[in-house]
């Protein structure tokens, strides 16, 4: 092992886990928020269902009565 090797290793070891803590924290981060991203979409598409296609409908047409600015 040369000199120059030596000390890249010793100055990435105090910083490598960080780095890696701040890549658990963000995959756990994003995980955690497609996973709720997941359940919402469900829960929405379960109201949706229950609801059927008519509650769909009268949304719509809310919406067109109102024309298109809204108001």
């Amino acid at each position: 092992m040369t000199d120059a090797t030596s000390l890249a290793n010793n100055l990435e070891r105090p910083i490598s886990p960080i780095i890696d803590a701040r890549v658990v924290s963000e995959r756990t981060s994003q995980c955690a928020f497609f996973g709720v991203s997941a359940v919402l979409f469900a829960a929405s598409a379960a109201v949706a269902e229950a609801n059927g296609p008519k509650a769909g409908r009268a949304v719509l047409d809310a919406i067109d009565s109102r024309g298109a600015s809204g108001y």
